[in-house]
């Protein structure tokens, strides 16, 4: 009995197939393939800019089936970003509006519809109905709106013998008040042939014939203005939210990684509390280090200041020279070294033996050391001018790596901004690149990575981060910074009694604080005598802090300038209208289908 039940079956599936091919001469073609025996889409279009569709498709099965399936383009390119149509699928029934199984499934910008049952297999003439919503499948072209439609699409691989639209226009709105245009044929084509238009009171029809695979039927409906209302403001922001999250989630998902980043690896070790006073700076750091270890930045009075530092501690002496002129007289600076060296020219025998770190021993060496192993007695500042020699990114390079290995900071300060300052690049560049040269990429992406590349920027000078012998050493720097800026002149007496040497040896420190003037106003009306290492031109200097200053800072200026100097030498759904260059395959809709 079983055995005769599945003898029935398979000649219930091999006898239409084997009589289709027993009388092939005489039958038409379409009994050895699928196809598509029609499709009629009813439209109709409501004054709130949305859309009811129902498609009714007949297909005519040559070989057992389990159904059709639907592919509906939802996402499109429009200005190189996504433009998303809101989708909503209401039913699929058969002619007498029974339920037919299906399954919905997303498939990159598509809408799959697969209609049928795997237990079930039908052949010959089957007719869907597809019910659907559409929202977002209006444009407005100067408040214009338009209907751009893509009826039948060109990826069916089957003959559709007949198709057809009739849209239902919105109340208010008769057939004799709109644009209409249509095209069949391939992608891309401009042609109305063979398409067949109606307009009765308020309904329009379209209709082809013989449609082959890969072309389609395309309509244009332009409407008047007024007769349909653009989808309210909030919903609105919600597609746009859905097409651009890129240039939104991409920027906010940056922000939260880096503050995170920073709360654990960009704040310092210990915070750095109350702040007292102190006359006494850092014993551990020069006036350079101070400089970075209060703002992390090696700025140009921070390299200055080694030169002066340099000389506060012997090394070398600074010497004002006039220089006579027909405008009158100018000022140089002569720096004149005070330490010596041996005959094989090394630097007093080994440029270790110097109690000096490497940003100092390299500042020596760039303005008095000609070549190798040539040193120079004394040199202008107009001759460091002329001769390019002070490296002053070196330096500061030096500097950094110093204080990092010092265990000041985590680590090198200087590095990890330019680490995330290139990040910050590479997110702004490398999209715009692929941006420019290809496809690959939208503007909500280049925008979400233009932001978040900002961000890098942004953050990269937050992103250093002291150890806690760091953290103490600024604070002892805050401290003496407050003291130099509510400095007593009784307390500066009695300090300057104790130590004539004072206002020079500190004076460096008072500069990478952005605070000389208010060190040489604290030693008004005090008895001082100049620092052995400045030398004037005027036989009959007498020394005044405030003078001193001045001049010192003219020299500073001369000395920033050499430094600079010298470094320097180193479719619908693209969102075009269909009435201007317009064609078949474009507007919202589309897609195509099979059996399976």
């Amino acid at each position: 009995m079983m055995l005769s039940i599945k003898l029935s079956k398979k000649l219930s599936r091999i006898l239409p197939l084997a009589l289709c091919i027993s009388f092939s001469a005489i039958s038409s073609p379409s009994c050895l393939a699928d196809q598509i025996d029609s499709i009629d889409v009813t439209m109709e279009a409501s004054n709130d800019s949305s859309l009811h569709v129902v498609e009714k498709i007949s297909a005519n099965f040559s070989q057992s089936r389990h159904g059709i399936f639907r592919i509906m383009p939802v996402k499109y390119s429009r200005y190189r970003a996504d433009y998303t149509v809101d989708f909503r699928l209401n039913s699929v029934q058969d002619e007498n509006k029974q339920k037919i199984a299906h399954q919905v499934s997303r498939q990159g910008a598509d809408v799959n519809i697969k209609i049928g049952s795997p237990d079930q297999e039908v052949l010959g003439t089957h007719t869907y109905v597809i019910d659907y919503s559409l929202h977002r499948a209006f444009n407005f072209f100067d408040k214009k709106p338009e209907i751009y439609w893509n009826v039948t699409g060109d990826q069916w691989p089957y003959d559709i013998e007949e198709a057809s639209l009739t849209l239902k226009l919105p109340n208010g709105v008769s057939a004799a008040d709109v644009r209409t245009q249509s095209f069949l044929g391939q992608r891309g084509t401009e042609s109305s042939a063979g398409m067949v238009e109606k307009k009765v009171g308020s309904e329009l029809f379209f209709q082809a014939f013989h449609i082959k695979p890969g072309n389609g039927m395309t309509v244009v409906v332009g409407l008047p203005e007024g007769s349909v209302l653009p989808p309210a403001v909030g919903r609105q922001v919600g597609w746009f939210l859905v097409d651009w999250w890129p240039a939104i989630l991409i920027p906010v998902l940056t922000f939260v990684g880096l503050y995170a980043t920073w709360r654990h690896l960009g704040t310092d070790e210990e915070p750095t509390g109350a702040v007292g006073v102190d006359w006494q700076p850092p014993k551990e750091l020069t006036p350079a280090e101070m400089g970075v270890i209060v703002d992390e930045r090696a700025d140009l009075n921070d390299v200055i200041s080694i030169v002066i530092d340099m000389a506060a501690r012997g090394y070398l002496k600074i010497i004002e020279i006039n220089n006579p002129g027909f405008w009158g007289s100018s000022k140089d600076y002569q720096l004149q070294r005070t330490f010596s060296y041996n005959d094989d020219q090394t630097f007093a025998r080994s440029i270790d033996d110097f109690d000096i770190k490497l940003f100092e021993r390299q500042m020596l060496q760039s303005i008095f050391q000609s070549g190798i192993g040539g040193w120079h007695d004394h040199v202008t500042l107009s001759d460091l001018k002329q001769g390019s020699v002070i490296d002053i990114e070196l330096i500061k390079k030096q500097l950094y790596s110093t204080m990092a290995e010092a265990g000041l900071f985590r680590a090198n300060p200087e590095a990890v901004r330019t680490t995330y300052r290139a990040i910050g690049g590479a997110l702004v560049m490398v999209p715009f690149f692929l941006f420019t040269t290809t496809a690959m990429v939208g503007v909500p992406l280049v925008l979400g990575t233009l932001f978040s590349g900002i961000l890098f920027f942004f953050f990269a000078g937050a992103m250093p981060a002291r150890t806690l012998v760091g953290v103490r050493l600024r604070r002892q720097s805050l401290a003496f910074a407050r003291f130099v800026d509510k400095a007593e002149r009784q307390r500066i007496k009695v300090l300057a009694d104790k130590d004539p040497t004072i206002f020079g040896r500190l004076l460096p420190y008072a500069l990478v604080l952005g605070a000389a003037d208010r060190w040489a106003n604290a030693f008004e009306g005090i008895a001082l005598t100049a620092p052995s290492w400045y030398v004037s031109s005027d036989p009959d200097y007498t020394f005044d802090p405030d003078t001193f200053v001045r001049d010192i800072g003219s020299g500073v200026d001369s000395m920033g300038t050499a430094v600079q100097t010298s470094h320097q030498t180193s479719s619908a759904g693209s969102g075009g209208s269909g009435f201007s260059g317009g064609s078949s395959g474009g507007g919202f809709g589309g897609g195509g289908g099979g059996s399976w």
